[in-house]
């Protein structure tokens, strides 16, 4: 059994213990003097178990009260003082020993506790440093094994001198060397000549402690010559030699995103120079219009006034078209382009398309040939396809020059019906087929612009081919030998009744007196409109706003209303609906505003609207709904505005 140390045991339990050891100790020595006389012995026993047990003065007073009661216990003749100068002499001794034995014990002790608790310390001292070798262990071990089975390029550098000192495989598969090969090399000579400079610059910075990581972007150069662009980033890799710096980095292929930076950037650019080419091209009608209307001014011949008329109406066409094809690309994007399905044959359409471009097939002296036969059936809206037709011809028109050779041809092949628009033209860049059907993107242009136009036909035709369940191809073998144009629209067979697609408007009618109330913020547009009306022989009346119409209704008593919606006091929805909340079933209410979505269309109708056009108004179209029957109040009208 273990006895225990002094260090568990209270002062009243080591003097205890003292007490009982003196007790034993006692007992044991009067047999043992009974025996030999010696009457020590065993008290010196019981103060070195006493000192080490219990420390030094336990062992001390064991010796001393050992010490009285030999003396005074085991002398036969029991006398109570020690008067002889011999026992004087044995209990000095006795006690001197017992105090040696004592001192001894207690440091031995003492040393023997503080070994302990320095093996105890030097354990777990061990113990530490053996779990932190084997975390090291581990970390080294996860780190070789992430460093090698990385999906990026990894890198250890010497700072000093830029060596390579150790690659992963990733790397040295994107640069193309073994790992022999790459670790011949320094860091500046795998990236770009131009960025070498910049290389050795940023591992000086680093090693002068300017900064803690480094972080730039650098072209890579490969084994083969070829140049990738890559992210860098490094930070301080720590080194068993404390004086040589070393930096792990990392390189991450980032050459995806820089083609998209420029792609953005490109595509920033092509806007900024469209916005140019847009106000370019709205200030040249704009600027015919106003220099004609000068020559109107005072007294002028009727050939200048019908000169000024014609250029007046030819520009303002202009202006239409261009505003229709803004329109058209925001409704593409938004997904608001609706399509009126009908069985059409495509023979027809191009008819209709050939007819509106000749004009300009004439003014720059082409030679327009069509190759084509009827019964091509297909299924789609007949304005818009006659749009992706026309769009495609006057393409060709202008990149061709004058004198020039441009060939429609239609035919049935696999179940579809193939449209072709060829020209001997300028032709396309082969690196710039793709982008011919981009917005902001058009044909190399002299300063000069002798063409016009915004650059969207092309956007929209395929739009609207796509629209179809079909696609818009371009094929040209290069700059100056021409172009090819293909439509590829899904055949279908042809109907019992065959449906032919909208024919022009046809004669119009004199108003003959109709009155006729223009409602219209725009006062110099209010006025126009009315003369013309005047002309044709309507008795009109002209108003600005939205609560002078509901008055003028109900004093003028018109047959139509001409209104915009867009009125300051009360719009034109809310003008309408008091209209025929006032009993006017019979007015024919007629829409003119520049917003024409199917949500607005709807809108009309369900406050009274007859009918909905959609400014700039084509005035024969106007003239005709107004002599036609009124139409259904719950189906309003929507006619096409596009003025050709």
């Amino acid at each position: 059994m273990r006895l225990p140390d002094s260090t568990q045991l209270t002062t009243l339990q080591r003097f205890g213990l003292a007490l009982v050891l003196n007790a034993m100790a006692l007992l044991i020595q009067q047999w043992v003097f009974s025996v030999c006389g010696n009457r020590f012995m065993f008290f010196f026993v019981a103060v070195l178990f006493c000192a080490w047990f219990c420390g030094f003065w336990p062992g001390l007073i064991t010796g001393l009260v050992g010490g009285a009661a030999a003396l005074w216990w085991l002398r036969p003749e029991g006398p109570l003082v020690v008067t002889p100068f011999g026992n004087a002499v044995i209990l000095l001794l006795y006690i001197v020993v017992c105090v040696v034995l004592a001192a001894a014990c207690e440091a031995a002790r003492r040393a023997r506790a503080t070994l302990s608790h320095n093996l105890l310390e030097l354990r777990e001292e061990v113990a530490r440093r053996e779990d932190a070798m084997k975390a090291r262990a581990e970390a080294e071990e996860e780190f070789n094994s992430f460093f090698r089975l990385a999906g990026i390029g990894m890198a250890v550098i010497d700072v000093a001198t830029g060596r390579l000192q150790r690659v992963n495989p990733e790397l040295c598969r994107r640069l193309g060397y073994d790992e022999a090969e790459l670790l011949k090399l320094s860091w500046p000579q795998v990236v770009a000549p131009d960025d070498r400079e910049r290389a050795r610059a940023e591992l000086d910075r680093f090693g002068r402690g300017e900064t803690k990581v480094i972080q730039w972007e650098c072209r890579s150069l490969a084994k083969d010559g070829s140049a990738s662009w890559v992210e860098v980033i490094g930070t301080d890799l720590p080194s068993p030699d404390s004086g040589n710096r070393r930096v792990i980095s990392i390189l991450m292929d980032i050459s995806e995103r820089k083609r998209a930076e420029g792609l953005v950037h490109d595509a920033d650019r092509r806007k900024e120079e469209y916005l140019a080419m847009l106000s370019h091209e709205l200030r040249n009608p704009l600027g015919a219009i106003r220099q004609a209307l000068r020559l109107t001014d005072g007294e002028v011949d009727a050939s200048t006034q019908q000169w000024a008329r014609e250029v007046v109406d030819r520009q303002s066409a202009q202006l239409a078209r261009m505003v229709d094809d803004l329109l058209d690309v925001a409704r593409f994007h938004a997904g608001k382009i609706q399509l009126v399905w009908v069985p059409l044959d495509l023979a027809e359409i191009l008819d209709h398309a050939s007819a509106v471009v000749q004009p300009l097939f004439a003014e720059r002296g082409h030679v327009f040939v069509g190759h084509y036969l009827h019964d091509l059936w297909v299924s789609g809206d007949a304005v818009r396809l006659e749009q992706v037709v026309v769009n495609l011809l006057t393409n060709a028109a202008k990149y061709t020059d004058w004198g020039g050779h441009i060939e429609l041809h239609a035919r049935q092949l696999d179940g579809n019906t193939l449209v072709e628009v060829r020209d001997n033209g300028q032709g396309i860049a082969p690196e710039r087929v793709g982008e011919m059907f981009e917005v902001f993107v058009q044909g190399e242009r002299s300063l000069a612009r002798p063409e016009g136009g915004l650059g969207l036909g092309l956007t929209i035709a395929r739009q609207l081919a796509v629209m179809h369940g079909g696609e818009l191809r371009a094929e040209s073998a290069g700059p100056g030998k021409g172009s090819v144009f293909t439509i590829v629209l899904p055949a279908i067979e042809r109907p019992a009744e065959a449906a032919s697609p909208a024919g022009p408007v046809g004669p119009v009618k004199v108003l003959e007196s109709q009155r006729i109330l223009v409602v219209d913020d725009h006062q110099d547009a209010a006025r126009t409109l009315a003369r013309l009306l005047e002309r044709r022989g309507a008795s009109v009346a002209v108003v600005h706003d939205g609560l002078s119409a509901i008055h003028e209704t109900s004093a003028f008593h018109p047959e139509a209303v001409l209104l915009d919606l867009g009125l300051p006091g009360c719009d034109g929805y809310e003008v309408a609906r008091r209209i025929r909340e006032g009993g006017n079933s019979e007015v024919k209410l007629i829409a003119i505003s520049g917003y024409g979505t199917e949500q607005d269309r709807a809108r009309s109708s369900s406050v009274g609207f007859n009918a909905h056009l959609v400014k700039p108004v084509d005035f024969e179209q106007l003239c005709a709904l107004l002599v036609a029957p009124q139409p259904p109040v719950d189906g309003v009208t929507a006619v096409a505005t596009a003025q050709v």
